[in-house]
């Protein structure tokens, strides 16, 4: 049974982000890697295959109840994915208990790294991917339990923002890596380095500078434009996904009211992390 590296965040808070260097750091090759290929690198929450073995039960026939009683078994197929050494895990569940259950079962070896991103900036980039107007996705931000759903299953219990935050910062179970994303966006060689030392991978300066050119975000971009990008169930591969990858945009997107009302529902978790709302 193989160890899981949790790459854990709420959405939109730069997870495909450090998987896009991850993956083209662990292929050694010269030119970038595809859109395609990056989704395919380590192991999701959506594998149908896992979830049908695990439950017995087709994506349209499961509920959200169904797919987190089965989340233990699902996440002991993962672990034994033929291959050796650890799999990196997407996710963004909370880390926490749903239905008298929780959300993760760990075991030696495991280790998480968590991304963390601005919370206002998360709130424009994630009204656009779901499509939805600020105001709506600045609830489900706030929302106690909150859910998405694709494909009819696939269900990810994000939580609010601070549940998720919350769950995997004071995880003391195996150790974590807290990654914030305006540093990965800044100094993205370093901070890779930073992640791969943490979980016990060789790599040296000129690897990092590899991976890090490869998964430039223009480069992202012009390869999703040409290639698409497998976003999950349901959603269209053509569909924007990396769109400015900027920090501090919220600044000049969201209104002063709005602004306002976020700071003070996240206030003593913004400060936590240094974020500010002015």
């Amino acid at each position: 049974m193989r160890s899981l590296i949790y790459v854990a965040s709420y959405p939109r808070s730069g997870n495909t982000f450090l998987r896009a260097l991850l993956a083209n750091f662990y292929s050694k090759a010269e030119n970038p890697l595809t859109p395609k290929e990056i989704a395919f690198f380590g192991a999701g929450e959506k594998h149908e295959a896992i979830w049908r073995a695990a439950t017995g039960l087709d994506a349209h026939e499961r509920t959200i109840e169904i797919e987190w009683a089965a989340r233990e078994t699902y996440m002991s197929q993962v672990r034994d994915t033929p291959g050796a050494g650890p799999i990196y895990l997407k996710t963004h569940t909370l880390n926490g208990v749903v239905f008298g259950r929780p959300g993760f079962f760990f075991a030696p070896g495991d280790k998480i790294v968590y991304v963390i991103r601005h919370p206002l900036d998360v709130l424009v980039s994630a009204a656009h991917f779901f499509e939805i107007d600020i105001e709506a996705m600045a609830e489900r931000m706030l929302l106690s339990g909150a859910f998405n759903t694709a494909g009819g299953g696939y269900f990810d219990v994000t939580g609010s923002w601070i549940e998720n935050v919350g769950g995997w910062v004071t995880e003391t179970r195996c150790p974590i890596l807290l990654v914030r994303y305006e540093a990965l966006a800044t100094a993205t060689a370093a901070e890779l380095h930073r992640v791969l030392d943490f979980v016990g991978e060789d790599a040296s300066p000129a690897d990092c500078d590899r991976a890090a050119r490869a998964a430039a975000f223009e480069v992202l971009k012009a390869g999703h434009a040409e290639h698409g990008f497998d976003q999950g169930p349901g959603r269209d591969p053509r569909h924007t996904f990396f769109r400015t990858g900027e920090a501090g945009g919220w600044r000049k997107a969201l209104p002063p009211a709005l602004i306002a009302r976020m700071t003070a529902e996240l206030g003593d978790y913004m400060r936590t992390f240094e974020y500010d709302g002015g």
